[in-house]
């Protein structure tokens, strides 16, 4: 089976980060995490990740997609792997990091440390909604509504060439959650 368009021979890589898409798919849009780390799990089974070249590993994608499915133990195993397997320039060009890192912390309960990571990555990556419907989510964790609502909006008015893959997943979720948000305030015209 191909995912995004390679095949797993001839782009191991590929074959790894588009399963990571799948289960991200799954967690996000089915709320079904079982499936999710079991789509990993083939696409790792047939590629493991040390028998990838180093610089086509996606730890970092791996990490976020595990840590979003609750398994943080393995989401950190990940990024403590491409600590030691990524040259250092690499790491710190790889703005998804923080992504990462947001997605743990975030299932550790730390919804402050989650927003951080998630606002870096959307600064580091410099496009319109990386990281924004994350954020938003994660100061809903914190208690912060109000916060979580003007993250919402930004990621759902943003503009850009790229957004799509961004919306792809998380507009419809987002959409619902800013219309119960409202609603919860009284506001049900918007």
């Amino acid at each position: 089976r191909a995912y995004m368009g390679f095949s797993e021979p001839e782009d191991p890589g590929a074959y790894v980060q588009g399963a990571t898409e799948l289960a991200l798919t799954g967690i996000v849009l089915r709320d079904d995490k079982t499936r999710a780390v079991q789509e990993l799990e083939v696409a790792l089974a047939r590629h493991p990740v040390n028998s990838i070249p180093a610089l086509d590993r996606p730890y970092s994608d791996l990490a976020f997609a595990y840590a979003l499915a609750g398994d943080v133990d393995r989401a950190e195993v990940f990024l403590r792997d491409r600590a030691s397997s990524i040259p250092k320039p690499v790491q710190q060009a790889d703005a998804f990091a923080h992504a990462a890192v947001g997605a743990i912390a975030l299932s550790n309960g730390n919804a402050k440390q989650a927003v951080a990571e998630f606002k870096t990555w959307y600064d580091k990556r410099g496009c319109t909604s990386c990281g924004l419907f994350e954020a938003g989510h994660a100061y809903e964790r914190a208690g912060l509504r109000d916060s979580a609502l003007a993250m919402f909006e930004q990621a759902v008015a943003s503009h850009g060439l790229f957004k799509i893959y961004d919306e792809s997943l998380w507009l419809g979720p987002t959409l619902k959650r800013v219309g119960e948000l409202y609603e919860a305030r009284g506001q049900r015209e918007k």
